[in-house]
């Protein structure tokens, strides 16, 4: 009855994780700026376009860049368009996680469990419906590893051909899917090396993947100027391990990062130490009952990012590390799993949803639809404001945004009068005083706001404070999640 309990819940609480990502879906959130940013690169221009070098320094994977052409070419190009294949993708993760969990665990509640957190996992759902690669790179990460297992299980000519055929789309589809086939197929290697030593099979398609991918390497990679421009968004990011391991920047950098993969990636926050300290027990369990092979994967995959942060080939920061989210999913339930049968308490069971509940706490104090720089009602209210003889200035952050969603708005679209904030003036913002004093009524556009290192202020904060210095009226007209506009007007003369 316990059992049968458990198990009711657990499944409650995926069916509440699949509910909120639909809901998330269709309300149909607003671009987000780095969204808008790689949308850009989609409309207007053709299939061809795709394989040179993106517009606003945007990089993604050539089979991700084609299937949401194509997908814009069938069904058009509003918002949702976009977010349909990563949507897809996140969907398709939840079965194949399953089909994973049930390889690892052999408790079905144990399976539930490793599902239910994934399903109601905040940063999934957000990402999920996120017009970017993210969501496909987890898909494909549990697909990889579902077949690896699939093929340790049994070297069947089916499961040879699914685990070269599955590497090779992984590749063309995903840009952490050669790391994954690395610690996957290094893994494999030895896995035939000790049981058969058979080493054919397994090299002949671990050096197919290598083919493929020093091609798409060449083609797509190498010559990419958009590189050196990532290289220094990161580098300003800090999200390159420091090599010197006498400095204890090393240390507190490999601290931050284990802390952000339960903080951020996780999603537990002020919590992150109760999923660090069971996985913590879950790596004491795989290695007691034998599951070398699973710990190697999962410790291997989170070092070797490591190591190529720190040869500055792959930034460490948490959208760029979500593909690790099941990983840490499957070390966390087996510490679970470990405690439960040390304890030995039936009525534990019970116990067992509130690790899954956790998840939608976040998800309630974050409010749903989960959104971030919500411009659209912005927009919308600046339509039906704005007069043809006013001036509109645009936050840099926005200019992405306002690129995409100007051709909805006749009044602002027909403005003669725009001014686009640009980088590295006004305080990185290009809001002159003599900008703002040549209308009586003006109009100002925040989204996608940065904050400023050398300023306990954001962008924001501070440009308004600019404004009021200059004897100007400030009216706030709208306010939404990471948007908002203000009229300035001229006060008359005293």
């Amino acid at each position: 009855m316990i059992r049968k309990s458990c198990t009711v819940v657990l499944y409650a609480i995926i069916i509440i994780g699949l509910i909120v990502s639909f809901y998330n879906f269709f309300n149909n959130r607003s671009l987000r700026s780095d969204e808008a940013n790689i949308i850009i690169n989609f409309i207007g221009g053709g299939y061809s376009d795709l394989f040179l070098p993106l517009k606003h320094y945007q990089i993604a994977p050539i089979g991700f860049l084609l299937m949401e052409k194509t997908i814009m070419e069938l069904l058009g190009s509003s918002e949702w368009v976009f977010r349909l294949y990563p949507f897809g993708c996140f969907l398709l993760s939840i079965y194949l996680f399953y089909l994973l969990s049930a390889k690892i665990f052999k408790d079905k509640i144990a399976i539930l469990l490793a599902c239910a957190i994934f399903s109601t996992n905040l940063n999934l759902i957000y990402y999920g419906i996120d017009a970017k690669q993210y969501a496909s790179d987890v898909m494909f990460t549990i697909l990889i590893a579902w077949v690896a297992l699939s093929y340790k299980e049994n070297k069947s000519f089916r499961n040879k051909l699914s685990y070269l055929l599955t590497g090779i789309l992984s590749i063309f589809c995903s840009n952490v899917a050669i790391m994954v086939l690395a610690i996957f197929g290094l893994y494999s290697f030895f896995d035939d090396y000790k049981k058969s030593r058979n080493l054919l099979p397994i090299s002949l398609i671990g050096a197919s993947w290598c083919l493929f991918f020093g091609g798409y390497y060449l083609l797509f990679i190498h010559n990419n100027t958009n590189r050196s421009f990532m290289f220094d968004y990161w580098s300003n990011y800090e999200a390159f391990l420091p090599v010197d391991l006498f400095s204890a920047s090393f240390y507190v950098f490999i601290a931050e990062k284990i802390k952000l993969l339960f903080f951020k990636v996780l999603g537990y926050h002020a919590l992150w130490f109760v999923p660090f300290v069971f996985s913590l027990f879950g790596i004491w369990s795989f290695i007691k009952k034998g599951r070398l092979d699973i710990l190697f994967m999962i410790i291997g995959l989170i070092s070797l990012h490591f190591i190529l942060s720190g040869l500055k080939l792959y930034p460490f920061e948490t959208r760029l590390v979500l593909y690790l989210c099941p990983f840490l999913i499957l070390l966390y339930v087996q510490g679970i799993a470990f405690v439960y049968e040390k304890m030995n308490q039936n009525y534990l069971l019970l116990a067992l949803p509130f690790f899954a509940m956790v998840n939608l706490v976040p998800l309630y104090l974050k409010a749903l639809p989960i959104a971030k720089d919500e411009i659209r009602p912005i927009l919308s209210e600046l339509e039906k404001q704005v007069n043809p003889e006013d001036q509109i200035y645009l936050y840099r952050g926005c200019e992405r945004q306002m690129e995409y969603y100007r051709h909805r708005f006749p009044k602002i679209k027909s403005n003669k009068n725009i001014t686009q904030g640009k980088w590295g003036s006004f305080n990185s913002s290009n809001y002159t005083p003599i900008d703002l004093v040549v209308k009586d009524s003006s109009w100002m556009v925040f989204s996608h706001v940065y904050p400023l290192s050398k300023r306990k202020k954001d962008d924001e904060a501070y440009i308004l404070e600019e404004i009021k210095e200059l004897g100007l009226e400030l009216i706030e007209y709208k306010k939404t999640t990471g948007a908002s506009l203000y009229k300035i007007k001229r006060n008359p003369p005293s």
